[in-house]
């Protein structure tokens, strides 16, 4: 699915899908659900993480991708 807007959330300064931007990135540990399913969750990019020089890097060795929302 596509963002059809470039003001979406879901979309980065450059027209990518923030879930694409970070695929094959991910957080150090699984997540578990309340029926004990263990689940690895691809780290999602953020533009705030990559103008401050923060997070993981990606394939491209850009440092913005992160497994959860900085504040």
């Amino acid at each position: 699915m596509l963002s059809p807007v470039t003001d979406c959330p879901s979309v980065t300064k450059d027209r990518d899908e923030i879930a694409d931007k970070c695929a094959w990135t991910f957080p150090a540990g699984n997540i578990t659900l309340t029926n004990g399913s263990s689940f690895r969750l691809i780290n999602l990019w953020s533009n705030k993480a990559y103008d401050a020089g923060k997070g993981m890097a990606n394939g491209k060795r850009l440092r913005g991708c992160v497994d959860r929302m900085l504040k």
